[in-house]
């Protein structure tokens, strides 16, 4: 520090800290507070000014910060303390599911706490002075924004605006590029308005997501034109569905089965006219809620058929595999399945169905 001077007389503190350092990153980081404090009854008027000062959160935030920030109490019914100025920043931020529980956890107050929170007024402007790098198991995104923020420090009231400049995402087992991305915070309450897109099987994949962050609208257009399950089936595949039948194991099955059958089959119906028909299979997980895996199958004539099933999304602490199936229909009631899992794993089912009549 240039200078540290706390100068305490007649139970009033008197600061004047100034500081400087310099990084090779952010280059020459400056710190400046200035003001009074009654020890007595708390009473403060501060101001705190900083240039790319380094900060840093363990494992979430790591960055620079530029200040101009005024502190001061006022006597109301209560003692009230206001703070307001402006914040710039820049650097790198972690956005993963964990967080959130690492930041509960550390934010975890008590109820006398919480009492002082209410006392204390938020006036902030805050903004990046340059883009921040957001990261995490889901991609990459540089992203800059402006934020007002008000209320109490126990119930901040957030207004603006966070705009994604560039960014790539992993969604569906497919790396898509954020084409853009603007998310706008109403009281606390962020709405999104962003598209993202692939290239797969030739074709061009657009997925637009509209309204609530909580619980957005997604779209699915594509050129050439597609439906949505067709183009679920074309990211989940990551082919066109009539690909399928080039798949080894395909090939190789269908020719066997093909061998024996004293006809053929000429069922050109299905997803692309491929005879193929994909179906969504919901399931349930205690731990994990719904999953859902597609599911492409094929009638190969009445009685035999060949499947193949692959997981939609990811879910994190849990192990979601493809397989593929070779069915066999016994009776009308009555079904004999052989399925490979992509784990090595083979299992076979006998199944059995009830007709009920309500």
């Amino acid at each position: 520090f240039d200078t540290f001077d706390i100068l305490v007389k007649k139970g009033l503190a008197r600061i004047n800290i100034k500081g400087k350092t310099s990084s090779i990153i952010s280059g020459e980081s400056k710190l400046d507070i200035n003001g009074t404090v009654d020890i007595s009854t708390l009473k403060n008027k501060l101001q705190i000014a900083t240039h790319l000062l380094p900060v840093r959160y363990p494992s979430i935030f790591e960055g620079s910060l530029s200040s101009d920030i005024k502190i001061h109490s006022k006597k109301e019914r209560i003692l009230k303390h206001y703070i307001e100025g402006d914040i710039s920043v820049s650097g790198r931020l972690r956005l993963d599911p964990d967080i959130q529980k690492q930041l509960s956890k550390s934010s975890s107050n008590g109820k006398n706490e919480e009492k002082n929170l209410e006392n204390i007024v938020l006036n902030l402007s805050a903004k990046t002075f340059s883009p921040v790098y957001i990261y995490g198991k889901w991609g990459n995104a540089y992203g800059e924004g402006v934020l007002k923020i008000k209320g109490t420090a126990k119930k901040p009231v957030v207004n603006g605006y966070i705009n994604i400049v560039y960014g790539k995402i992993n969604y569906m087992k497919n790396k898509y590029n954020i084409d853009y991305a603007k998310v706008k915070i109403i009281n606390n309450q962020p709405y999104i308005s962003a598209r993202i897109s692939t290239v797969v099987a030739n074709t061009f994949i657009y997925i637009n997501i509209n309204g609530n962050l909580q619980n957005p609208n997604l779209s699915f257009t594509s050129i050439p034109p597609k439906s949505k399950n067709e183009i679920l089936s074309i990211l989940l595949f990551k082919d066109s569905p009539g690909a399928l039948e080039s798949i080894p194991l395909f090939t190789a099955l269908g020719k066997l089965i093909y061998a024996f059958l004293p006809f053929g089959t000429e069922d050109d119906s299905g997803l692309f006219n491929t005879g193929f028909n994909v179906t969504i299979i919901p399931s349930y997980n205690p731990l994990y809620g719904i999953t859902a895996s597609l599911y492409a199958r094929k009638n190969l004539s009445r009685r035999f058929y060949i499947a193949f099933s692959r997981p939609i999304r990811e879910v994190e602490g849990i192990n979601i595999f493809g397989w593929y199936e070779f069915g066999i229909n016994i009776t009308e009631q009555t079904s004999l399945q052989f399925r490979w899992y992509e784990n090595n794993d083979e299992e076979v089912h006998l199944m059995f169905s009830l007709p009920f009549d309500f």
